[in-house]
């Protein structure tokens, strides 16, 4: 699905390996910013706040983000665990792969074990301050928030370990040797008389001036979402003719601006432990909730460790060598 392109810019390989970076550390984005942008800290006091806010990241992602950063073979424990991910049975049928292949976008059932997805529904609770008995409570506070900044969890850590997760992503991008994101999750509550949508409209979170490039997004339900109660949405299909339809735009014109409602979006439906992975070329968002649920969601994704020097998917033995 990716087709080889011109070489990435250092500013775009560099960004790339910061963003690694802070996902191995199990930081996430806006949080990192967010106090770096607060405060000028010292190389000790830096390394004391990841610890506190993240704990100590996983030795074999170190391992691997070392080796990445030295062009050194991988660890002897690192390429074992990533043949371990590699000799698992497939998660995603043939008839799912030729699903993605042609809509871009496809839905693994029971991600994650209920137990962790248990726990991370019943953590958000407790972090907007919500009772799911209780209506009223589902509109003050963070609940406001479509996004919710909340990284570190042990119910996320272990969702985000998931081998079914880790398999389907291998099984997209074509290697194990994959980092996981540190990534938010997401409360939205049912519209009441005379609101309108928080959820952010259609838009792409991609880099336009490599249209052909694979990408991929990950959205996982953690409680049963029906299309009305704010489904997740793309337009099927669209990784196909993103690039022509980019070229018909007027020059200069922003693509996240366009009437991207008219390009047909599809509302997905899931039971909780759904992971819907799409393709990032897909215009995406969230449908407006006129259920009488909230929806509760976590972002997860997953990326290749190393890109070539053209910044496509480094194969070289799938199981993680230094080229």
């Amino acid at each position: 699905m990716a087709a080889r392109s011109r070489p990435l810019p250092a500013t775009v390989v560099d960004g790339y390996l910061d963003h690694r970076l802070l996902d191995v550390l199990g930081l996430g984005l806006e949080q990192a910013f967010g106090y770096l942008a607060g405060a000028k800290p010292s190389s000790d006091e830096l390394a004391t706040w990841v610890l506190e806010t993240a704990g100590r990241p996983d030795p074999l992602l170190v391992d691997r983000f070392n080796a990445v950063v030295t062009g050194d073979p991988y660890p002897d424990a690192a390429r074992r665990w990533l043949a371990s991910v590699d000799a698992m049975e497939d998660v995603l049928s043939p008839e799912d792969m030729s699903f993605w292949r042609e809509n871009g976008f496809v839905v693994l059932h029971d991600a994650v074990e209920p137990r962790d997805r248990e726990r991370a529904v019943a953590m958000i609770w407790r972090e907007v301050n919500g009772d799911p008995k209780d209506p009223d409570t589902w509109y003050r506070g963070k609940t406001r928030k479509t996004m919710l900044q909340i990284f570190q969890d042990p119910a996320l850590s272990a969702m985000r370990r998931s081998a079914r997760v880790h398999k389907a992503f291998a099984q997209i991008w074509g290697t194990p040797d994959l980092i996981v994101s540190t990534d938010r999750c997401g409360f939205s509550a049912p519209l009441r008389a005379g609101e309108t949508s928080k959820s952010p409209p259609m838009h792409w979170d991609f880099d336009f001036r490599y249209p052909e490039r694979l990408a991929t997004q990950g959205i996982l339900y953690l409680t049963d979402t029906r299309e009305d109660q704010g489904a997740f949405s793309v337009v099927p299909g669209f990784h196909h003719r993103l690039k022509e339809w980019l070229e018909g735009l007027p020059e200069g014109a922003d693509p996240n601006a366009q009437d991207l409602e008219a390009l047909g979006p599809h509302p997905i439906a899931g039971r909780a432990g759904d992971l819907i992975i799409w393709h990032g070329a897909l215009p995406h968002g969230s449908r407006q909730n006129h259920h009488d649920r909230p929806r509760i969601v976590h972002y997860m994704n997953m990326y290749p460790a190393r890109l070539d020097a053209n910044g496509e998917v480094y194969r070289g033995e799938r199981t993680g060598t230094a080229p």
